[in-house]
């Protein structure tokens, strides 16, 4: 893994402001199209057709479960694959809608306010090399999230799109008098038909190339972001680490100069606890219904892809394999990323007690045992009411396969 990170080469602009970055420009411009970037709250003057599409995407976004409800009620009788293939969409959906509420609400504005003034690394003004250090492999871990996500968004959509238009074309699906049912990458309630025209089918490849692209972005750049947030929040706690070596002394008596200068350690860093405090719970209350949801998607749309990969081999392959890879991903690295979250948080705690205290003066002693008392509680990253951890993590696994070996069971019966 290090000889990995070692390879990314560095933002020259890294101790510059985040926004300044090259990373976090690009980012910014991908949250901006897809109308997750909060202009009005970061000073910042919105360009009109900008605006536009960022309102259609999310009122199309809104309008997408419905018109998928729609289709399912009324096409009764469908093959099993094909029910499969309408419900993962619908799922799919129904979670990117509750992104698209999470965006609007002000705690998500108010947290990519905090992150970009307050949480990114580059924010923190006592640099010491043992600090900039953290911040360099606090990015490269950024990057390494960035180069999964970038890869995920260019192969995942195009896979996704291409899939059907080849099935149709080896099934002869879009030769003139072909009387074979088009297969599309999204079935939704349209006025007209598309599974029997050719013609009408042609004419939503636009629409289909938009979705694959956009709802993409929509799904990755946001829980990206989140990962962003919790790195350097990571990052943070291993400073405050770095920060405690400096109260350890083997003196037995300090100087009045040195016993102020511990004093006004201290007080920074229980004043830098404290923002790693305000920034925690923020996270869990943007992020905790969200991580709820991908839990529960993670539950249900796992094992009914997996399916769909091994009954309808090999386009299901195809089509579905990057989709399957960035849902394992996403349920291992988000229950990691909370689990290494929690332990981070006991590690502080640990070398706050490892702190020799019995040279302290009693103002010093005093600091010291707030200190003790503010990093002792244990910290759990919950999704409104689920603990998002490892444990949890593993106990879903086992409900997929629980769920792929009945859904494979019911499906071979169908068949």
């Amino acid at each position: 893994m290090n000889f990995v990170l070692e390879k990314f080469k560095l933002d020259p602009n890294l101790i510059m402001h985040p926004r300044q970055q090259n990373m976090h420009k690009s980012l910014r411009g991908i949250l901006v199209i897809c109308g997750m970037w909060p202009s009005k709250a970061m000073d910042e003057k919105k360009q009109k057709w900008i605006n536009l599409h960022a309102l259609f995407l999310h009122f199309f976004v809104t309008s997408v479960p419905v018109l998928d409800v729609i289709y399912i009620y009324g096409d009764q009788g469908v093959s099993f694959i094909k029910t499969c293939h309408m419900y993962t969409n619908l799922i799919l959906n129904l979670i990117l809608l509750t992104r698209i509420v999470t965006v609007w609400t002000e705690p998500y504005k108010q947290l990519v306010v905090k992150f970009y003034n307050e949480v990114h690394l580059s924010n923190y003004k006592f640099r010491t090399d043992a600090t900039m250090k953290i911040l360099h492999k606090t990015e490269r871990y950024c990057h390494l999230v960035l180069l999964f996500v970038t890869a995920s968004a260019t192969f995942g959509p195009f896979f996704y799109v291409l899939t059907p238009a080849l099935t149709n074309f080896l099934n002869g699906a879009f030769k003139e008098n072909s009387t074979a049912e088009l297969e599309s990458p999204f079935y939704i309630a349209l006025p007209f038909d598309y599974i029997h025209s050719v013609r009408n089918w042609c004419s939503l490849a636009g629409l289909f190339i938009y979705v694959g692209l956009f709802f993409t972005c929509l799904a990755m750049i946001f829980d990206m972001f989140m990962f962003f947030y919790v790195i350097h929040l990571m990052g943070h706690l291993e400073v405050l680490v770095a920060e405690l070596s400096v109260l350890s002394s083997d003196k037995l008596m300090l100087t009045r100069e040195e016993d102020d200068a511990m004093f006004n350690e201290m007080k920074k860093i229980i004043s830098h606890h404290s923002l790693m405090l305000d920034a925690l719970h923020l996270l869990e209350r943007v992020f905790g219904p969200v991580m709820l949801g991908n839990y529960s998607y993670d539950s249900v749309a796992f094992c009914v892809v997996l399916v769909v990969l091994t009954e309808n081999w090999p386009m299901g392959f195809i089509a579905f394999a990057v989709l399957t890879v960035v849902i394992f991903f996403q349920l291992i690295g988000e229950s990691y990323a909370m689990e290494q979250l929690s332990t981070s948080m006991e590690e502080l705690h640990s070398a706050v007690c490892d702190v020799s205290w019995t040279c302290m003066s009693l103002r010093n002693k005093r600091a010291y045992y707030l200190l003790v008392l503010i990093t002792q509680r244990p910290y759990v990253f919950k999704g409104v009411f689920v603990v998002v951890n490892l444990e949890n993590m593993a106990a879903i696994l086992k409900t997929i396969i629980s769920y792929f070996i009945w859904l494979k069971t019911m499906g071979s019966s169908t068949n």
